[in-house]
C-alpha cells in the first residue's frame, strides 16, 4: 500500500523530524532519490519550518492531523501542499505518517476567483443602479442586493438583505404590484427578460419612480421560488422632466385657449351682439314693410341669437370660467343645467371638492367630452356621473402634500 499508492507519502521521525521513508510517488513529486530524502529533516523542505515541527507535536497529541503548509521542490519550486498526518507506532517507534496533496492549482483557481469577486464587486458596486438577485416568491426574498439600494429607498442593503421586517416586494407600490406580476410571469412563459416601470417607497414616505430589468437562472418547471437576476434604475428624474415637458405643453395649451376664448367673448361675440342691436332698431321699418322682406328680417335676428349664443358655448367651452372660481362640481351642475332635458343625468359627488385649476380643469374636459359623446352616439335617456378616487398623502411628512387618486 506504501510504495504501490498513487498519492505521496512519507513516514517522520517524531524525535528528530528525519525522514524515514518515502512512496515511488514522492521521489517522483519532489525530484530527490530515497537516499537523499533519508539525509532530510521534514523541516528542510519546508518554507516555514516551526508550522512543520507544530503540526508534528499535535499529531502526537491527537493521533490525526491535517494541515496546510508550502514545501519546496528539489528545483526550488514551492508548492502549496495539503497534508494529513497519523500517528503510527513501528517496532515501538513513534512515527509521524503523512499522505500530501499538492494544491497549488486549487489554490491558484481560489485566489483568482477571490480576485474575480473582488472585481466583479467592485464593478457591481460601481453601476448606478440597484443589482439583485431574489426568489419569485410572495415577497421577493433578496438573496443579493448591492448598496445602491440605499440611493433609492433610503434602507441599506443589509435591512432588506434576507431580513424578516423589511421585504423589497413591501416597497412597491400596491398598485403596481399586480401589472408587476403580470410581466415577470409573461417573461418566465416566453423564457425572455423582463422590464418594468414601478413606483418604489422610501424611507421618508415619499415614492421613486425605477425601471426593473430581470431574468430567470432556469425556466424548469413553475416560476416560484425561481431566482431572478436583475438590475434596478432610479428614473424619477426623467419622469419628472416628461412631466414637466407635458405641463408645460398643457399650459401652452390653455395659454392659447384663454386667448382665443377673450378673442371671441371680447371680438366676435361683442361684434354680434352689435350687429343685432343696429338690426334690431330698424324693426319699426321693417314692420310697415311685412311680408316677405319681414320674414327675411326675423330669419336673420334668430340666426345672429344663434350665433351669438354658439360664440358664447365656445368661448366657455375653451376656457370654463366656473371651474376656475367655483370648482369642478359647480362647472358640472352649470353644464348638466344647460343640456337637453330629454336626458336625465346623476351627478354623485359625495365629499368631492375639487377646485385645482389644472386638474378641476382636466377633469371637467374629460366630463364635458364624454357627456357630448353619450349625446352624439349613444343615444342614451340617463347619464349617470361618478367621479371616483381618494385623497392621498405625496410626502407622509407634509400633510398639506396631497393628491386625488
Amino acid at each position: 500500500m506504501f510504495n504501490d499508492n498513487a498519492s505521496i507519502m512519507l513516514l517522520i521521525d517524531v524525535d528528530t523530524y528525519n525522514i524515514i521513508d518515502i512512496n515511488p510517488a514522492a521521489e517522483k513529486f519532489y525530484g530527490w532519490t530515497a537516499e537523499n530524502f533519508k539525509q532530510l529533516k521534514i523541516t528542510d523542505i519546508c518554507l516555514h519550518p516551526e508550522k512543520a515541527k507544530h503540526s508534528i507535536q499535535t499529531a502526537c497529541a491527537e493521533k490525526n492531523v491535517r494541515f496546510e503548509i508550502v514545501h519546496r521542490l528539489s528545483n526550488g519550486t514551492l508548492c502549496e501542499m495539503e497534508v494529513f498526518g497519523s500517528l503510527l507506532s513501528i517496532n515501538g517507534k513513534l512515527i509521524i505518517h503523512e499522505i500530501i496533496h499538492d494544491v497549488s492549482a486549487k489554490k491558484r483557481a481560489e485566489a483568482d476567483l477571490i480576485e474575480k469577486n473582488k472585481q466583479l464587486n467592485l464593478l457591481i458596486q460601481s453601476i448606478p443602479g440597484v443589482v439583485f438577485n431574489c426568489y419569485n416568491n410572495e415577497d421577493n426574498r433578496m438573496n443579493f442586493i448591492n448598496d445602491y439600494i440605499q440611493e433609492i429607498t433610503g434602507y441599506t442593503a443589509a435591512e432588506i438583505n434576507n431580513n424578516n421586517t423589511i421585504h423589497y416586494r413591501m416597497l412597491i407600490h400596491p398598485e403596481d404590484i399586480p401589472k408587476f406580476d403580470i410581466a415577470v410571469e409573461d417573461a418566465y412563459a416566453h423564457k425572455s427578460m423582463y422590464n418594468f416601470s414601478y413606483r418604489l417607497l422610501n424611507k421618508d414616505g415619499s415614492y421613486r419612480w425605477v425601471y426593473e430589468i430581470g431574468e430567470f437562472q432556469s425556466y424548469e418547471g413553475p416560476s416560484k421560488d425561481k431566482r431572478i437576476d436583475g438590475i434596478i434604475f432610479d428614473i424619477t428624474n426623467r419622469i419628472t422632466n416628461e412631466e414637466m415637458k407635458l405641463s408645460a405643453a398643457y399650459d401652452a395649451a390653455e395659454a392659447e385657449r384663454t386667448r382665443i376664448s377673450h378673442e371671441i367673448h371680447d371680438g366676435i361675440q361683442q361684434t354680434l351682439v352689435a350687429s343685432k342691436l343696429m338690426i334690431s332698431s330698424i324693426r319699426k321699418d321693417i314692420d310697415q314693410l311685412g311680408g316677405r322682406l319681414l320674414e327675411k328680417y326675423n330669419n336673420g335676428i334668430d340666426l345672429l341669437d344663434q350665433g351669438i349664443t354658439e360664440a358664447r358655448s365656445i368661448a366657455h367651452s375653451l376656457m370654463p370660467k366656473q371651474v376656475n372660481e367655483y370648482g369642478y362640481v359647480v362647472a358640472v351642475e352649470h353644464l348638466i343645467a344647460n343640456l337637453d332635458k330629454k336626458i336625465e343625468v346623476e351627478f354623485n359627488h359625495p365629499d368631492l371638492m375639487l377646485n385645482d385649476g389644472k386638474f378641476g380643469t382636466n377633469l371637467f374636459r374629460i366630463t364635458q367630452e364624454a357627456i357630448n359623446n353619450i349625446i352624439k352616439h349613444a343615444a342614451a335617456t340617463k347619464i349617470i356621473i361618478t367621479p371616483f378616487g381618494s385623497w392621498q398623502p405625496i410626502n407622509t411628512n407634509d400633510s398639506r402634500q396631497w393628491r386625488w387618486l
